[in-house]
């Protein structure tokens, strides 16, 4: 007697270089749903210089959903695409590198370098990440979905576990900003200005 035929097009059933592309094509001719890869354990955020190729590779790979913990006892995911959504003409998306500008009062202002990791799964709250590693939520003007209700400001700063950011761990924030300027640029933009 021979096996069932196994209708999914996958890396367990095809050959394992086969671009993510041309399996999606495959299952989908099979009239199955595309089939995307388990979000990992344990999460990290990437270096701050390789944020673009990060979330370049995650998208080719369709593997760009991530845990983030929950909140008031919800699941949270990071949808690490590398922009939010926003109404404009045009690309109107919210992505790139920048700086954020925090005003903490008395004339006192924090310049930080950030660069846009994604944004919190099925809102207009980007996820950043800054030079010292650290990950904010900053909710984007102008975007096209709702704002994530677990904030009390505009801008967040994660606690992230010392162990990563698991779909286990409690989502918590360190400090929260209302007045707060984020100006990013794309990063073919910057690379240009750089020459």
């Amino acid at each position: 007697m021979y096996a069932p035929f196994e209708d999914l097009a996958n890396s367990d059933i095809v050959m394992g270089d086969m671009p993510t592309n041309v399996l999606d094509f495959i299952t989908a001719l099979l009239g199955k749903p595309p089939i995307f890869p388990e979000p990992p354990l344990v999460w990290f955020p990437p270096k701050f210089e390789d944020v673009e190729s990060y979330c370049f590779q995650l998208c080719m790979e369709d593997a760009y959903l991530v845990n983030f913990g929950t909140f008031n006892d919800e699941p949270i995911q990071a949808s690490l695409v590398g922009f939010v959504d926003c109404w404009g003409e045009g690309d109107a998306n919210f992505k790139g590198k920048g700086r954020m500008e925090i005003d903490l009062g008395l004339k006192v202002k924090d310049i930080v370098e950030v660069a846009v990791l994604g944004r919190v799964t099925c809102t207009g709250t980007a996820i950043l990440l800054d030079s010292s590693s650290q990950v904010w939520f900053y909710n984007v003007p102008d975007a096209v979905d709702p704002y994530f209700e677990g904030m009390k400001a505009r801008l967040a700063l994660v606690k992230l576990p010392p162990n990563g950011m698991t779909k286990y761990a409690e989502l918590s924030f360190v400090e929260q900003h209302e007045n707060v300027i984020v100006d990013v640029k794309e990063f073919d933009d910057e690379d240009d200005e750089d020459e």
